[in-house]
């Protein structure tokens, strides 16, 4: 039976059983390190299914194969592998073909250009032009890892932010951080802002950040070849930033390029300025700087406390890729509006008129459906219009619909707009007063 896109994505994912032991943390001398980390505080399960609404909306033929994945006992874990494979059986699959024709995620042999990254999934767009290994470009990657402590490794870095964490001796703490390092590199080498990591325990959703002076006005710091395993390249800046003002950061320029004249086309990957002579620079030295990482956290086990799923997370991620995945200092607000192009000017949302029932009286038929349009849709949206009342739990609200009432409706059902409150749960979609 047909469903809705949003009902596909919010089902529960494969109830696991986890056994054996993590392994070895992988581990890339040219990673650098994550030097400040900040939760992504927009990226809510309101924020998303209010920007997607029509496209959540939609019905799809499909059948979940969470239920007959796990009555095949499928769900017994003991290595990383078989947690990939289990991915790719359920969520991926879920979450691809809850996408727009031509989206999709796989494994990462379909959208990997360079040879010195090896992701495990990889978000791509088969309507974009391949390049000349017939691959299309990634819109993000992901990685899987078993039995890691993702709540460690945040703590870790959060407590010792500005690269700090590399002092730690302990080389099991130290490479607690090593899946972020990895999925900024992936960011680094793909000039992508958005990737995740996805273990038994949960998705971590991330979003880079660029330092305010990039890649275009100075070299990276020069790196040695050789240095202990739990030794990471520190990310290369000025010494201030205006975001994060009076953090410290490394001087971004070695002695022997202090000189050294930069033009704009040995930026690219690759490419050294035919003024540079020192034979110690490398093309890495020019990679794209990032100075924080902003993170979300989705678990496996249930919803989170908001409403997002795991399946919802991985979809919005793409999605909001596809409309603009360039690394940027700062990102635009998750709201309903589509992400813009860098450049272009922040386009109006035509949100609800607080007045637009007032001309009608108190009076008015609160009942019927009215439509709100927007600038970044091609059809309007129906609201039906209700009266809220707190319920006695003050957990939710109580309304009445079609001569019953709703008893207690989840607060985190509902979004709030100016002096509005939306709920896109349900349809046609509702508003109310805000309380």
């Amino acid at each position: 039976m047909a469903t809705t896109i949003l009902d596909y994505l919010t089902q529960p994912n494969v109830t696991l059983i986890c056994r054996g032991t993590t392994s070895t943390p992988t581990y890339n001398p040219n990673w650098t390190s994550v030097e400040y980390i900040y939760e992504w505080s927009d990226f809510t399960y309101q924020n998303v299914v209010q920007r997607y609404a029509s496209e959540l909306a939609e019905k799809r033929d499909f059948t979940n194969p969470c239920r007959q994945y796990q009555d095949a006992d499928l769900n017994v874990l003991y290595l990383e592998r078989s947690m990939s494979d289990l991915l790719a059986a359920t969520n991926m699959l879920i979450v691809s073909a809850m996408l727009p024709k031509g989206q999709f995620i796989a494994d990462s042999s379909r959208t990997t250009e360079m040879g010195d990254i090896s992701p495990d999934w990889g978000a791509g767009d088969d309507s974009k032009p391949l390049n000349l290994l017939k691959r299309t470009k990634a819109l993000l990657y992901g990685d899987t890892k078993y039995l890691w402590s993702h709540e460690d490794a945040i703590n870790l870095l959060q407590s010792n932010s500005g690269h700090n964490y590399l002092d730690v001796d302990a080389k099991q703490m130290a490479s607690l951080a090593n899946p972020f390092e990895q999925v900024q590199h992936y960011g680094i080498r793909n000039k992508t802002s958005i990737h995740f990591i996805i273990s038994n325990k949960a998705l971590i959703l991330v979003r880079l950040h660029l330092a305010p002076e990039t890649i275009q006005t100075s070299p990276r710091q020069l790196r040695s070849s050789t240095r202990p395993v739990n030794q990471r390249i520190p990310s290369v800046t000025p010494q201030t930033s205006p975001i994060f003002s009076g953090r410290p950061r490394i001087s971004s320029l070695s002695s022997s390029v202090e000189a050294m004249s930069i033009d704009d086309t040995s930026m690219s990957p690759g490419k050294i300025s035919s003024s540079t002579n020192d034979p110690s620079v490398r093309p890495q030295d020019f990679w794209p700087d990032i100075a924080s990482m902003h993170y979300t956290v989705i678990p496996w086990e249930q919803a989170r406390k908001d409403g997002m799923t795991v399946n919802l997370a991985i979809w919005a991620g793409i999605r909001i890729s596809s409309e603009n995945n360039t690394l940027q200092v700062e990102y635009d607000p998750l709201t309903p509006q589509p992400t813009r192009a860098i450049g272009t000017p922040l386009r109006t949302r035509i949100l609800p008129n607080a007045n637009q029932q007032s001309e009608k009286g108190k009076a008015a038929d609160r009942g019927s459906p009215t439509a709100t349009t927007t600038q970044t849709g091609t059809a309007n949206v129906q609201y039906r219009d209700v009266n809220l009342f707190l319920s006695s739990k003050g957990t939710g609200y109580n309304y009445q619909m079609d001569g019953k009432w709703v008893i207690n409706d989840s607060k985190n059902n509902w979004t709030v707009i100016g002096d509005k409150l939306y709920n896109y749960k349900v349809k046609p979609y509702l508003r109310a007063d805000k309380l």
